[in-house]
């Protein structure tokens, strides 16, 4: 495993393509403001989809309430949720003064 000091280094070889969510940087600039890393963010989604995928239906998928709602729904062009099931999701954080001062010093 990587230490933390190794993913905070620069790049050995750098694109040339300008400053992205990838640069080191941006990486460095997260760890002082206390911000997630862009990576970090779409990881952390990935398990929360990964840990609702094993949650079971609430709703039995022959329940007449169940089929009378999904038949409501298309006939009014809506396509009803394949699985129903209700997890607990963590709120998103909106951008403050910090991303933009990340952003703003080297993106």
């Amino acid at each position: 495993m990587a230490s933390r000091i190794e993913e905070l280094a620069p790049p050995r070889i750098s694109a040339g393509h300008g400053p992205s969510a990838d640069s080191w940087r941006h990486r460095v600039l997260s760890r002082l403001l206390g911000l997630q890393t862009d990576r970090e963010v779409e990881m952390e989604l990935e398990e929360q989809l990964a840990a609702e995928a094993d949650l079971p239906e609430r709703v039995d998928r022959n329940d007449p309430q169940r089929l009378a709602l999904e038949a409501r729904l298309r006939s009014l062009g809506h396509r009803p949720a394949a699985v129903w099931n209700f997890p607990v999701r963590q709120p998103i954080r909106k951008p403050d003064w910090r991303d933009r001062l990340r952003a703003w010093l080297g993106g």
